[in-house]
């Protein structure tokens, strides 16, 4: 009987393709949304811790005024109608209050007139750029460089805001503001900026003298060791600077959580579904196949085949069609999940090498559930009732 076990197996699988295929399809089908949540949950979750660690700051610290809350989708963009920065000494508490372990670069934006265009200017330390905007590059000699014809104002700019202003390494132009007028020399063009492309960097000093205070709006970037330190700072400050509000990235990263979890649930409730009707495929596959099969299966216990070797025969039929549907679904799970993720978030996932064995292991599993009523009629064949023909 042993000799004869792959030959059944075979002879069962190949006696009726188009049932087993469309079984194996529907499996297919099924095990195809699991692996495409799959994916997707691993793949963006794990491209949004990436982000979030890749970025500079994870927290800003602002102004903490009265006013209309402004937001939209879940997302606070601070109060409108308050104060446009934080007072000197209010800046220094917090900064004291944030202690030695967390990175900040204080931020001072205001703006100036370059001959008749206006500029936004934003002063902060040099030295800090790197570590906040590991992203950009810089193209020139850089800041702490001294300029050919003396001191002036040092200043970075995009190749963009460069060219609008006809501004080549090495020149110089007035600056003026509140505060008076500043000769600038451009010391570095900066790649990368992206949506801050249109700012011009300067150390933080020069900026504020050349504000004077006039129409100086500042903020600080915070960067904590993690996320995770953001509340016990938040907490901090409302100690030690309530004039101050820390604002974390938690919740842009809550606003995509809440996007992928939806689309989580929305694809974890169609694979049920669709499962479920493999399930039920596979049953009704495996039903069609004992009722046809009955007098093959009474010559078998005649023939000294127990209820174990019938139990193994039909559940490795029901694992065959189960591998059969699981890897290919797991295959495509992996190239829809691409699609959706490049479509909804703009990012590719890429590609988890535990998601194609889950698929499997669910076709599997699924087909093994689905085999159970089938088994049960195979081993409830009489085998002399069968061999009579009743």
């Amino acid at each position: 009987m042993n000799r004869l076990f792959p030959k059944l197996v075979l002879r069962s699988l190949t006696r009726r393709p188009m049932r087993f295929a469309v079984a194996s399809l529907a499996l297919a089908l099924g095990t195809s949304m699991v692996a495409l949540a799959l994916n997707l949950s691993f793949g963006i979750r794990g491209n949004l811790q990436r982000a979030a660690a890749e970025f500079g700051a994870n927290a800003y610290l602002v102004p903490r005024a009265e006013g209309t809350e402004v937001g939209a989708g879940g997302l606070s963009f601070g109060t409108a109608g308050g104060a446009r920065g934080i007072p000197a000494a209010s800046l220094a508490h917090a900064l004291a209050a944030l202690g030695e372990g967390v990175q900040a670069r204080v931020v001072a934006l205001v703006r100036a007139s370059v001959g008749s265009e206006e500029v936004l200017l934003a002063g902060t330390d040099p030295a800090r750029v790197a570590a906040f905007r590991p992203w950009w590059t810089l193209q020139g000699p850089g800041f702490g460089a001294e300029p050919a014809g003396g001191s002036g104002l040092q200043v970075a700019a995009s190749p963009r805001l460069a060219a609008r202003l006809a501004w080549r390494l090495g020149e110089r132009r007035k600056f003026s503001a509140a505060g008076g007028e500043r000769e600038a020399v451009l010391v570095a063009l900066i790649d990368g900026m992206g949506e801050e492309e249109g700012l011009a960097i300067a150390p933080l000093e020069a900026v504020r003298a050349l504000a004077a205070d006039a129409g100086l709006s500042n903020y600080v970037e915070v960067r904590a060791s993690s996320a995770a330190e953001i509340p016990s700072l938040r907490a901090r400050l409302e100690r030690e600077a309530p004039e101050t509000l820390l604002r974390g990235l938690d919740q842009v990263n809550a606003a995509e959580e809440a996007v992928l979890a939806r689309i989580e649930w929305l694809l974890a409730l169609i694979s049920c579904v669709v499962l479920t009707t493999a399930g039920i495929a596979v049953t009704g596959a495996l039903t069609l196949s004992v009722m046809e099969r009955r007098p093959e299966i009474g010559l078998m216990k005649v023939l000294g085949a127990g209820g174990r070797q019938v139990l193994a025969l039909f559940l490795t039929e029901g694992a065959l069609v189960g591998v059969a549907g699981g890897l290919p679904g797991g295959l495509l799970g992996l190239a829809l999940s691409d699609l959706v993720a490049r479509q909804v978030f703009g990012t590719a996932p890429g590609v988890d090498l535990r998601v194609p064995f889950v698929a499997l292991g669910t076709g599997v599993a699924v087909a093994l559930v689905s085999s159970i009523v089938p088994v049960r009629r195979a081993l409830a064949v009489d085998p002399a009732v069968t061999l009579r023909g009743e």
